[in-house]
């Protein structure tokens, strides 16, 4: 990893440490946990320090899941590309998914960063995990009304949409915020799952463009220095995320299998933020 004293740029970023901080991202990207929190928790083990260079990471992180997500998707795109009747429809309730959390994204994005502290971080990871646990109760299961995808209405992608507006607290989480916003409004875990998975292709380029802006000048001028550590962490982040892609689609379609394991890790690790916090050991803050 970087040395102790900082990073001032991406040219002290190591190959090891920009893929280590890929495969954290990328595995946790699109499983019901945060990939922000774990991220932030991999930084400060490793002790690293400079934001320039963490930014330019987390962006390729970012664009790994992505290239990961849309690669997994590429059937449905191509659908969409002919003007597939059920693929644009389907597009049209993406739409209402990403309108609210873009919206709210937007405005809230100098003031909702504030609020990454770890007190907060941990309540988010327990919460989200008690929600998990909500929607995996048994009469919760037993109202499914939508077992398809396809067969959304343009009210349950809204519901999403609005859920998806928590995941910009620290520690709750996207992927989660999808699934459990789905799962509560009826969507079959299969159906939940592969809604979430297809928002976050307009969700992560969304947001990996204003990260980009945002980061344009030191990008600019260390982007050449640091492209081995950057082609690392989108390597790693591609990689991990396509197998937890793999692995969820599968678990989601196998019906009997819920989210309630990932419910008590939440739970677990919302108790590792507080220890962490407490001990000063990650510095849980944007």
């Amino acid at each position: 990893p970087p040395r102790p004293g900082g990073v001032p740029g991406l040219d002290a970023v190591s190959l090891v440490g920009a893929a280590a901080l890929g495969l954290v991202g990328g595995l946790a990207e699109f499983l019901p946990v945060s990939p922000a929190g774990h991220l932030a928790l991999a930084r400060g083990l490793m002790q690293w320090r400079g934001e320039e260079a963490f930014a330019g990471v987390a962006l390729a992180v970012r664009l790994g899941a992505l290239a990961a997500v849309a690669v997994a998707q590429r059937e449905w795109l191509a659908r969409w590309r002919r003007g597939d009747p059920g693929a644009r429809r389907l597009g049209l309730h993406l739409w209402l998914g990403v309108l609210p959390v873009a919206a709210v994204g937007v405005v809230a994005r100098d003031s909702w960063h504030r609020l990454f502290g770890g007190p907060v971080v941990a309540a988010a990871f327990i919460l989200g995990g008690l929600a998990i646990l909500w929607v995996e109760r048994g009469d919760a299961r037993s109202r499914v009304r939508v077992h398809a995808v396809d067969d959304m209405r343009a009210g349950d992608a809204l519901k999403v949409g609005l859920c998806q507006c928590l995941a910009l607290v620290p520690g709750v989480g996207r992927a989660a915020a999808a699934l459990v916003g789905g799962m509560a409004a009826g969507l079959s875990r299969g159906a939940a799952t592969e809604f979430s998975l297809l928002l976050a292709i307009p969700l992560l380029a969304g947001t990996a463009a204003l990260d980009a802006w945002h980061a344009r000048d030191a990008l600019a001028s260390h982007w050449r220095v640091g492209l081995p550590a950057l082609a690392a962490s989108f390597a790693a982040a591609f990689v991990a995320a396509s197998a937890a892609l793999r692995w969820l689609r599968g678990h989601a379609a196998a019906g009997t299998r819920g989210f309630v394991p990932f419910a008590w890790y939440r739970v677990a690790f919302g108790l590792v933020v507080l220890a962490t916090w407490l001990t000063r050991l990650v510095r849980w803050a944007a």
